[in-house]
């Protein structure tokens, strides 16, 4: 009986997450700290599916971030280029896409946007 090399769901599990350390594509970083301690990066990152996006820009800072492949799929980020902290490089590759982030110990989780409701006077 011929043994399986991969099950469906270990493929699953390992498309779910969109991970930085899976590529190194993105062209070299170079660091500066600001004068408010912020550390900035170089980026030359090319506009494409936002997944691929957030993998080059997470290899290029140096930092892990996770995306769940339902949230990224199907969505495309525009080109970031410029000296930018891993905050402001985040804010350019999801902005419009109805996502947005949180930080954890040093790496960048992805989620969905919540509404925010104003309260009108009555």
């Amino acid at each position: 009986m011929a043994r399986r090399q991969s099950s469906s769901r270990g493929k699953a599990a390992l498309l779910g997450v969109v991970s930085t350390f899976a590529l190194a594509t993105a062209a070299p970083a170079y660091a500066q700290v600001t004068s408010a301690g912020q550390e900035t990066v170089q980026l030359d990152i090319a506009a494409g599916p936002l997944g691929e996006v957030l993998v080059d820009l997470g290899d290029a800072l140096g930092v892990n971030i996770f995306a769940p492949a339902g949230l990224v799929m199907g969505k495309t980020a525009p080109a970031i280029s410029g000296a930018m902290s891993a905050e402001a490089g985040l804010d350019q590759a999801l902005a419009g896409s109805g996502l947005t982030y949180s930080s954890n110990d040093g790496a960048f989780v992805i989620g969905q946007q919540t509404a925010q409701v104003e309260r009108v006077p009555t």
